[in-house]
């Protein structure tokens, strides 16, 4: 890894817009052709493909090329010179990690754009690069994205990423097309947050009102409500414990086993799409949804200081045992636990385990 690589890593990934937005920094446009000139004498292949998949793969969630349209252009240079950089090398190490965040994004336009593809660097579609690809080590846990690099369009890729996901995670084919109704709650970021404490000795979790008011008033309309996770059941429901969530609340279904399906309503910080499951009505938080459904109706919102966030893996300490939980109230259902409770959850592998 050459000192300049970095250097302009640093300076780029300082400049990059951390949500979507239309305009971006002009300074962008020469650092990135700086990067690629700088590429060219990299004799590390893997570590530059490192230092640009840093670029892109924080897209949903923080700082990419594309978060905006304006970048999309210099950005396809760059793809297009990293990925036949790495071909040539027959190096494809962190080569997933520029794909998925750009299959992600086309994924992200299903809804209204099913028959396109919105953006694809001219690489990730040649012939060579699709065949070597395949055969590298770097699509093991993300064979879809070959899938993506041949797809025609957004809505033949979307069925053949469901398909993929499915078969990761053990589940069979999808037979049943039908809307599966009621309400869907993810837990991390959209039912309750974590944050470390002030003296930094331990992680507090706090639930977030308004979408707990938001799924109280469904389930009183009678909707069902189901709270699912990409992450282990049983450590979710201590946390929504832990956060004094509602324990009608409190009973957590693994996300895994909606893949390919279509819910009636679903609630997530995170598109849905993205993690292979549509909805009819998708809002990102409980604001949004109350914002939609209910505007006349004002709910008591919490004030709730936020500070650092703590991501999920750093999350550590146990609040209660399932049984305990379920001996105190009968209202809470024995969490749905994969089988193989011990493998990485299809989001720890694919995902990184954030949902």
């Amino acid at each position: 890894m050459t000192g300049s690589v970095q250097e302009l890593e640093n300076r780029i990934s300082r400049l990059l817009p951390e949500k979507p937005t239309v305009q971006a920094n002009p300074e962008i446009q020469e650092l990135t052709r700086q990067l690629i000139d700088a590429g060219k004498d990299a004799w590390d292949t893997i570590g530059y493909t490192h230092s640009v998949c840093h670029m892109f793969e924080k897209y949903g969630h923080g700082s990419s090329y594309l978060n905006s349209p304006e970048l999309l252009p210099i950005a396809s240079e760059l793809v297009d010179f990293t990925l036949r950089k790495a071909m040539n090398e027959r190096d494809f190490g962190c080569v997933s990690r520029i794909v998925q965040p750009v299959a992600n994004l086309n994924l992200a336009h299903l809804e209204e754009s099913p028959e396109i593809i919105v953006f694809r660097p001219s690489i990730m579609t040649d012939e060579n690069f699709i065949e070597n690809y395949a055969r590298s080590g770097d699509v093991q846990y993300s064979p879809f994205l070959v899938d993506f690099c041949k797809a025609g369009n957004i809505g033949e890729y979307f069925v053949k990423y469901a398909q993929a996901l499915r078969k990761l995670e053990g589940l069979d084919e999808l037979t049943d097309t039908e809307v599966v109704p009621g309400v869907f709650i993810d837990v991390d970021n959209t039912l309750i947050f974590s944050q470390w404490n002030n003296a930094r000795e331990k992680v507090d979790y706090s639930r977030m009102p308004l979408t707990q008011e938001y799924a109280l008033r469904k389930l009183e309309e009678g909707s069902p409500i189901t709270i699912f996770t990409g992450r282990e059941p049983e450590k979710a429901i201590q946390n929504l414990m832990a956060a004094g969530v509602d324990r009608r609340l409190c009973a957590v279904q693994p996300k895994g086993r909606y893949i390919g399906r279509t819910l009636e309503i679903c609630i997530d910080d995170s598109n849905p799409i993205i993690q292979g499951f549509r909805a009819k009505k998708y809002y990102s938080s409980g604001r949004d949804a109350i914002a939609a459904e209910y505007p006349g109706w004002t709910p008591k919102e919490e004030i709730v200081e936020v500070k650092e966030e703590v991501k999920p893996e750093q999350i550590v300490e146990p609040v209660r045992t399932i049984e305990a939980i379920v001996k105190e109230e009968a209202i809470i259902e024995q969490p749905v636990v994969p089988q193989e409770s011990k493998r990485k959850t299809l989001w720890q592998r694919i995902f990184g385990g954030s949902k």
